[in-house]
């Protein structure tokens, strides 16, 4: 999580409030992630960086074409 904030500049509370659809801050656009592990009690939870990347180019309006 904290490569990803730094990635993507943002809060580890601010990626959640963009990945939340109830959240004023929800963007659709932004990396899922998945989870980490199989147990039903791990919250662990990873990003692919290529698709962190691809959404961060966006942001700045240079989407990389793939």
């Amino acid at each position: 999580m904290q490569a990803l904030c730094r990635m993507v500049g943002l809060s580890k509370s601010s990626i959640y409030a963009r990945l939340d659809p109830g959240s004023p801050y929800y963007d659709e656009t932004f990396p899922k992630g998945f989870k980490i592990g199989n147990s039903g009690r791990c919250r662990a939870r990873g990003w692919y960086e290529a698709d962190v990347v691809r959404w961060v180019n966006a942001q700045a309006g240079k989407e990389v074409m793939a």
